[in-house]
C-alpha cells in the first residue's frame, strides 16, 4: 500500500508516484525506499512523524480475513470480507476505554493511598522501637495503640489519628494506674474499657473500667468468667456477642489455652468453654484478636518445632465449633517469634524479634490481606451512574456504560448505588473478603433496576357518575329539543349538584396524581398509564371499539358492558384534562384477581 494513505494525514501520493508532504520537505528517493522497506518488513504504515499499526480485523471464526487491496482513500474504513469498522465507532470505543482507564486510575490512587496509610502506621511503630523490647497491649477505638516496653517510658499511648477523641488527661489517668492493664474499648461503647486487673490475692482477672467525663471508675471484675488461675488478654467480637480470652485454669489442654463466652440475653456472660484441641495445643495459645469478618487471630507456640510464637487464624465451622484455618504466611510470620497481634482495618500490627530490628522485640505493621478486585457486570447498557460508598463517603463514581473493574481493600463494607434517571436506585452491599496471600477476584452482577410504580384504586361507581361536562351536555340537548330540564330540589343547575361535584373532585385528584409524574419531562417516554379492571379488552383501541358498540346498541347494557363504558369514558376524561404528552403510553390491562367493582390506575416507569 502506498505511503500516501489517508491514515498518514501529513503525506499523500502525487500523480508521479512520489511521496510528498504538506508540512515537510519532499523526501529523497533513498529515504522513500527505506520507508517502503520498513513498511513491508514491520507491517506498519510510516510517515515522517506518525506510525500506525495495520487494522487487526477478526471474523466470526477468529481468523484474519484477507484485507481488500485498494482501500478507499476518502471513506476512512478498515474493510474485511465480513466486518468493517467506522471511525465514529472507534471514537465511541475510545471514549469507553478512556472511562475504564479513568476508573482504573481511581482504583490505583485508592490502592496507593491505602498503601501510604499502612506505611505511615509502620513508620509510627518504627519510631517507637528501641534497643529494648516493645509489645502491643491493645487498641482504644481504632485511634490509639497501647504499647508496653521494657523501660520506664511504658505503658504509653501511640496516637494514629490527630482526630482522636481521647484526651491526654483521659489517657494519663488510664495508664498510670498499674493495677489495671487496658486491652480495648467495648464496641459501640467507647467510654468503657475492658482489660485485666491485678490484686494481691489473684494473679489476673478480666475487668471493666468506665469513664464518667472526669475520672475512671474502679475496675469491675466480670462475674462468672474468672478462675483461680491467670485470666487475661480479652478480645470482643465485632458484634459484641463473643468474648475470647487466654487462661491457664485447670482442665485445659496444656499451658495457656483460649476460652470463649457467649453474651446472654440479660447482658451477662455464659460460663467459659475451652475452644478445644482444634485450636489449643499442648503448648501456649494467647493474645486473641478478632478480625473484622469474625475470624479469630491469635498467637501459638504449638505449631512449630522448636516451639516459637506464630500467628494463627481460626474460624467457626458449620457445626458452630472453632478450628484452626491457617498459619499466616511470611512476612506476617518469620523464623523468629511473632506475637501480640492487633488488626486495624486490613493492617496487621505485631511485635517480633526477627532479624533487622533495633534490638529485642520490635513493632511492625504489614498489609494483612491481598487487594480485592471487583468485576462489575451491568444487566443492561443503560445511561446510569454507579457510585461506590465506603460508609458515608463516596470513593468512586463512574457512568455505567460498560462492565468495569475497580480495586479496593479487604474488610470493607461498600455500598454500590446504581442510579438511573427514571428509576429508583438499586443498592447492593458488598463486604470485601480477605485472603492472606493472594488477590481476590470478586465478580458481582448487579440486579436489574426495578420499575417504579404507583397505584390508585377506587369504587367503579365513582367513575360511572356523571361529570359536569355530561350534565351541561344533557341540559344543552334538552334546551335544543325544547324540553324542560328537571332541576334538583335545591334548584341548583345539573352541573352543580353534589353528585357531579363529587365526581369532579375525584377526577381532579386523579389528574393531580398523574400530573406529579408528568412533570418529569425526561421520563415521559418511559411512563405507562395502566387502567386495571376485570373483563377489560386487551388494548385501548379494542376498549374504545367495544364501548362505541355498547353505546350504539339498542339493547340495555349489562353490568359488564357498563364497566367497559365507564373505563373508556374515564380514559377520555383523564386525557382531556391532562396537558398534551404524545410520548405517554396508555395501556388497558384486564386484572382478573381484582374485584369487579374496583377500578385501578397504575403509573409505571419502564426501565429501558
Amino acid at each position: 500500500m502506498p505511503l500516501g494513505h489517508p491514515h498518514c494525514p501529513e503525506s499523500h501520493q502525487s500523480k508521479n508516484g512520489k511521496i510528498e508532504t504538506e508540512h515537510h520537505q519532499p523526501l529523497s528517493p533513498a529515504l522513500q525506499r527505506t520507508m517502503q522497506r520498513r513498511t513491508r518488513r514491520s507491517g506498519k504504515y510510516e510517515c515522517p512523524q506518525h506510525t500506525w499499526e495495520k487494522p487487526q480485523l477478526w471474523t466470526a471464526s477468529g481468523q484474519h480475513p484477507p484485507v481488500r487491496r485498494g482501500m478507499r482513500s476518502a471513506g476512512q474504513y478498515a474493510l474485511s470480507d465480513t466486518i468493517f469498522v467506522r471511525r465514529s465507532e472507534l471514537v465511541w470505543v475510545g471514549m469507553i476505554c478512556a472511562l475504564l482507564r479513568f476508573s482504573l486510575l481511581l482504583s490505583l490512587v485508592g490502592a496507593m493511598a491505602a498503601e501510604g496509610a499502612q506505611q505511615s502506621i509502620a513508620e509510627l511503630l518504627r519510631q517507637e522501637n528501641s534497643r529494648g523490647d516493645e509489645y502491643l497491649l491493645g487498641v482504644l477505638e481504632r485511634s490509639v495503640v497501647l504499647v508496653a516496653c521494657s523501660d520506664q517510658r511504658c505503658p504509653r499511648a501511640l496516637r494514629l489519628s490527630a482526630q482522636s477523641a481521647w484526651t491526654e488527661q483521659q489517657l494519663a489517668a488510664l495508664l498510670t494506674d498499674t493495677t489495671f492493664i487496658p486491652r480495648a474499648t467495648i464496641p459501640f461503647a467507647p467510654s468503657v474499657v475492658i482489660g485485666i486487673t491485678h490484686s494481691a490475692s489473684r494473679s489476673a482477672e478480666l475487668a471493666l473500667r468506665r469513664w464518667d467525663g472526669s475520672r475512671w471508675s474502679a475496675p469491675e471484675v466480670l462475674p462468672g468468667v474468672n478462675s483461680a488461675g491467670w485470666d487475661g488478654q480479652p478480645a470482643l467480637s465485632p458484634d459484641r456477642q463473643w468474648l475470647i480470652f487466654a487462661s491457664d485454669r485447670v482442665g485445659g489442654w496444656g499451658g495457656l489455652d483460649l476460652y470463649i463466652c457467649r453474651r446472654m440475653s440479660d447482658g451477662s456472660w455464659s460460663s467459659p468453654e475451652n475452644l478445644g484441641p482444634s485450636v489449643n495445643t499442648a503448648a501456649d495459645e494467647g493474645m486473641p484478636w478478632f478480625l473484622p469478618d469474625g475470624r479469630l487471630l491469635f498467637a501459638s507456640r504449638g505449631y512449630t518445632a522448636p516451639p516459637r510464637w506464630k500467628l494463627v487464624v481460626a474460624s467457626r465451622n458449620g457445626a458452630g465449633s472453632w478450628e484452626r484455618e491457617v498459619v499466616l504466611p511470611p512476612p506476617l510470620n518469620s523464623e523468629s517469634d511473632d506475637l501480640t497481634p492487633l488488626v486495624l482495618g486490613d493492617t496487621l500490627l505485631l511485635a517480633s524479634n526477627r532479624p533487622g530490628g533495633r534490638g529485642g522485640y520490635d513493632l511492625y505493621a504489614f498489609p494483612l490481606c491481598g487487594p480485592v478486585r471487583v468485576d462489575l457486570h451491568f444487566p443492561k447498557r443503560l445511561p446510569g451512574q454507579l457510585t461506590v460508598y465506603d460508609g458515608e463517603t463516596p470513593v468512586l463514581a463512574f457512568p455505567a456504560l460498560a462492565d468495569t473493574t475497580f480495586t479496593t481493600r479487604a474488610f470493607r463494607r461498600l455500598l454500590l448505588r446504581y442510579t438511573l434517571p427514571c428509576s429508583p436506585p438499586t443498592e447492593v452491599v458488598l463486604n470485601t473478603p480477605c485472603d492472606f496471600s493472594r488477590t481476590i477476584l470478586y465478580r458481582l452482577a448487579l440486579p436489574p433496576p426495578s420499575p417504579l410504580s404507583e397505584q390508585r384504586c377506587f369504587p367503579l361507581s365513582v367513575a360511572q357518575a356523571p361529570t359536569a361536562e355530561h350534565a351541561w351536555s344533557q341540559a344543552l340537548l334538552a334546551s335544543f329539543r325544547l324540553r324542560p330540564t328537571p332541576l334538583a330540589s335545591s334548584a341548583l343547575p345539573p352541573w352543580q349538584t353534589p353528585e357531579v361535584q363529587a365526581t369532579e373532585a375525584f377526577l381532579d385528584s386523579l389528574v393531580r396524581f398523574l400530573f406529579r409524574w408528568l412533570e418529569q419531562q425526561e421520563c415521559l417516554a418511559q411512563l405507562d398509564v395502566e387502567l386495571l379492571l376485570p373483563g377489560l379488552p386487551p388494548s385501548r383501541e379494542e376498549l374504545n371499539r367495544r364501548a362505541a358498540e355498547i353505546v350504539l346498541a339498542s339493547t340495555p347494557p349489562s353490568a359488564e358492558e357498563r364497566r367497559i363504558v365507564a373505563a373508556a369514558d374515564l380514559l377520555v376524561q383523564l386525557r382531556s384534562r391532562l396537558p398534551p404528552a404524545p410520548e405517554l403510553r396508555w395501556r388497558v390491562l384486564p386484572a382478573e384477581e381484582q374485584s369487579p367493582d374496583t377500578l385501578c390506575i397504575r403509573l409505571r416507569l419502564r426501565v429501558e
